[in-house]
């Protein structure tokens, strides 16, 4: 599996070392090892495909973005079907993007998207998640 940085750089000629509470990769070339940088496991097809999924349920339901310093919270109307696909899409980027932590809330009128990361992090999801 190849891993794309969130800044488009392909990480091919690299091993991911796997361990329970860090990834890094091990240059195939030089065996250096390196943490990870801010990355998502998609490829280019499967990343443009899930944007699309989040601005997709976005245009639905999204009422507000509220920016803190260490999380962003998306707040979306329970519409038919927002909350369920709210959590799918949470689950999903649990996956592929473990560097934040994905947590959905919700009452009977608004589901929220709480995502915690690093500032870089959050950086990163604002600007792919909640752009204008």
């Amino acid at each position: 599996m190849a891993y794309v940085a969130l800044d488009g750089r392909r990480f091919v000629d690299w091993v991911v070392v796997l361990s329970c509470d860090t990834e890094a990769m091990v240059d195939a070339r030089s065996s250096t090892l390196f943490e990870l940088p801010i990355a998502c496991s998609l490829d280019a097809s499967e990343g443009g495909e899930r944007l699309a999924q989040w601005r997709g349920l976005a245009a639905k339901g999204m009422s507000t973005v509220r920016h803190e310093p260490d999380q962003i919270v998306v707040r979306y109307r329970c519409l038919p079907g927002v909350l369920e696909e709210l959590e799918e899409l949470a689950a999903a980027e649990r996956r592929c993007c473990s560097f934040a932590k994905w947590h959905v809330i919700h009452d009977t009128e608004y589901a929220e998207l709480h995502i915690r990361s690093d500032a870089a992090g959050l950086a990163a999801i604002a600007a792919l998640l909640v752009a204008e």
